[in-house]
């Protein structure tokens, strides 16, 4: 036993000694044992392995060289109390190592006596590092988690509020004869009810994209892509938004031949999140401006420039971090806070980088480092082309009839007030799988929309029975759902079905949309 662990206690050792002073030896428990004055007269293996020491290195030495200065004091009175009082010492300790290294340890002491009837005490000491740093770990994921809940919860009842607020209030006005809804105050009433449902939306769907990032269920597909065509979709979508008027809106084209390896969608989704954010935190007759430069012939680094309020650089490091919005949320303007996490996120899976350089009051450039493509010079990239849409052709002479099958009856009504105004459009509706299916081979509509999540059978189970009748086999199904996905999105294709809709409906491109199915056949 090192440094005669067992001889320091007694010297003449009888064999039941000897197999405790064996199995001392081999514990994996670290054991020493100190004298009165506190210096170590012996130490296991285990012991000497916990503090990376050799047994010669510490026998001799006072067991404070093991102690943190601050907490030596304290160590060594606990240590004199117990020599002499026999008190208890149990706990978890900070202690340092031979590298200089903090490690928690959980330590037992017992009272013993030597041969001549000294008091010393034997020290019985368990590594505890890995599991306290587990546990920590696990209380900062507790606690990022009830944040993130509170945060949320917070977000999603703001909107819902409004919505729940003005919906009562109009109730109450309708309701009471005295109490008169001028046309000015429905109209604002119902704009404050669309916003809030547009922004609620907003969140559930950035919830979803982060939560499916975290997953691994998003994954982004590389490719050479065209910088030209997003920036212009870019600028639609921006244009579009009810802020943008507020501020002056520049989009520096890049070159023709300017291409780079990314995802064009997952792109544009994070372009239009910096550029949203540009304008709702600009000020009034500001500048948001979406340029990109070539950096060394391997980088292109796209731009988005405002004039707007900066960052504080205190807050630098909790940009990207969710529901953060650095005290924006005291503020009138809408946001989630978590735009940027998803943003920064999509960017490392396309191999790129997101940073900002921002001064506070000065405006805040936020730039996209992306690989850069060198395509040949026989590659074209097509770029498709958006017909705008025209609901006049909803009102042909010819009659058609759409068949719904969704079980939730505000869900049916919407729709059927939806189409009411087209009188050659003829809905059937049904509220579940099964009876939808026989009113299809009855009825024999010419478009068949089906939720993906009815009571007795989902929507794919119904497309499937379709197809196996003559009658129904070659009438377009569309799916709707109201969670939607990429990889889900190219599976309905794949499946069979003409096209999917998402819930909520955006009512243009419903309507796009049964217009295409009903009349592009």
């Amino acid at each position: 036993m090192n440094s005669s662990l067992s001889t320091a206690v007694h010297p003449a050792l009888s064999s039941q000694e000897l197999r405790l002073s064996r199995i001392i030896e081999h514990t994996p428990v670290g054991v020493c044992i100190t004298d009165e004055a506190g210096y170590f007269l012996a130490v296991n293996p285990a012991y000497c392995r916990i503090y990376g020491y050799t047994a010669d290195e510490l026998v001799g030495q006072h067991f404070t060289v093991v102690v943190p200065p601050e907490s030596r004091q304290l160590l060594c009175n606990l240590h004199e109390r117990f020599i002499h009082y026999g008190s208890e010492i149990r706990g978890e300790w900070s202690v340092v190592n031979k590298s200089g290294k903090l490690i928690t340890i959980l330590a037992d002491a017992a009272l013993i006596h030597d041969a001549d009837g000294q008091p010393q005490k034997a020290t019985f000491v368990t590594d505890i590092t890995d599991r306290k740093e587990m546990e920590q770990a696990l209380q900062q994921s507790n606690r990022v988690k009830s944040e993130f809940l509170s945060n949320m919860s917070h977000e999603l009842r703001t909107p819902l509020n409004a919505i729940l607020g003005y919906s009562q209030l109009i109730k109450t006005m309708l309701d009471d004869p005295s109490m008169m809804l001028s046309r000015e105050d429905n109209a604002l009433f119902n704009d404050h009810i669309i916003n809030a449902g547009w922004h609620l939306l907003s969140l559930i769907n950035d919830i979803l994209d982060l939560a499916r990032i975290e997953a691994g269920k998003i994954t982004v597909e590389l490719k050479e892509i065209q910088l030209g065509p997003v920036f212009q979709e870019v600028m639609s979508i921006l244009d579009a938004q009810p802020n943008t008027a507020k501020v002056q809106l520049k989009v520096i084209q890049p070159v023709p031949d300017l291409h780079l390896y990314a995802d064009a969608t997952r792109l544009k989704q994070v372009l239009v999140n910096l550029g949203s954010n540009a304008i709702k935190y600009n000020r009034p007759g500001g500048t948001v401006t979406i340029r990109c430069e070539q950096r060394d012939n391997t980088i292109v680094r796209i731009c988005v420039e405002d004039t707007g309020i900066g960052i504080d650089p205190a807050q630098m490091e909790n940009l990207f971090r969710p529901f953060e919005r650095l005290g924006a949320e005291r503020t009138t303007i809408q946001g989630t806070g978590i735009g940027l996490t998803i943003s920064q996120k999509l960017i490392q899976q396309m191999n790129g980088t997101i940073g900002v350089v921002s001064r506070l009051g000065d405006g805040s450039c936020f730039y996209i480092d992306l690989p850069e493509a060198h395509p040949s010079a026989t590659e074209v990239l097509a770029v498709s082309a958006k017909n705008s849409f025209d609901n006049t052709r909803l009102f042909q002479d010819q009659t058609k009839t759409i068949l719904y099958i969704e079980d939730t009856t505000t869900d049916r009504e919407l729709m059927g007030q939806i189409l009411a105004r087209y009188r050659n459009i003829r809905l059937l509706t049904a509220e579940d799988g099964l009876s939808g299916i026989e009113k299809a081979c009855c009825e024999h509509p010419d478009l068949i929309l089906t939720d993906l999540r009815l009571p007795d059978m989902n929507g794919t189970d119904v497309l499937r029975q379709l197809r196996n009748f003559d009658e129904t086999n070659h009438i377009p199904i569309v799916a709707i759902t109201s969670d939607i996905s990429t990889e889900q999105k190219q599976e309905l294709l794949a499946m069979g079905f003409q096209c999917y809709i998402s819930k909520p409906f955006v009512l243009a491109q419903l309507l796009q949309t049964l217009a295409e199915a009903l009349f592009d056949k």
